[in-house]
């Protein structure tokens, strides 16, 4: 789960919004309260299941506005084909208060996020998306050997990007990766994690699962 501080940095379009092509929204059988909308961005599909029209109007009654499809289509469009590669399905929970994000690691490729947080929502999927990249580079458990270079790099550079960042080795490197591909300019202050980024980071483009040596 993720309540971190750099979600709010604005984070340019890399893909027209005018370029994703959208389905016609249709209920879920299993969950009438939601509809299920595909977005085909640069050839690739992104499932994303949101609350019913009323659910929304219901909620803004309230001063709630929380991301519609077009949200998350816009945010989608700002994060590089590389890193929509770790996202398949993004889940909109209707919340009143608390906003926020998180993966699982029984849900695959899925982006699960609630709460008012439409503006932001670039920097929540950037975010979510490292752990899913973490996950499939360095492993799922942080005392695993490919985590070594993580955590070696972590000592050399001394610090760490955000509070948040040390709650433990997964939110440093999902801190650090929306760091790393929202404000590159940080470069200097984390070299050694931008180091190990940059292997992974390009074997992601290069199409080849990214494996990060102990």
């Amino acid at each position: 789960m993720s309540t971190h501080e750099l979600s709010s940095i604005h984070i340019p379009e890399r893909t027209s919004l005018s370029a994703v092509r959208t389905s016609r929204p249709r209920t879920r059988l299993l969950r009438p309260t939601a509809v299920r909308t595909t977005l085909t961005i640069e050839g690739q599909r992104y499932r994303v299941d949101a609350p019913r029209k009323r659910t929304y109007a219901r909620l803004a009654k309230k001063g709630t506005v929380i991301p519609t499809v077009t949200d998350v289509a816009d945010a989608l469009v700002r994060l590089s084909s590389a890193t929509r590669e770790n996202i398949r399905r993004i889940v909109v929970v209707p919340r009143k208060k608390t906003s926020g994000a998180y993966v699982s690691q029984l849900l695959g490729k899925t982006v699960v996020v609630y709460g008012p947080l439409a503006t932001r929502l670039a920097g929540y999927l950037l975010h979510e998306s490292g752990h899913l990249v973490a996950f499939q580079s360095l492993g799922r458990f942080a005392l695993g050997r490919r985590w070594r270079a993580w955590r070696k790099a972590m000592k050399q550079d001394g610090q760490a990007i955000t509070p948040y960042a040390r709650t433990n080795v997964h939110e440093d490197f999902a801190e650090s990766w929306l760091a790393y591909h929202g404000i590159p300019y940080v470069r200097p202050a984390l070299p050694n994690r931008f180091r190990v980024m940059d292997e992974i980071d390009a074997k992601m483009t290069q199409g080849s699962a990214p494996k990060v040596s102990p």
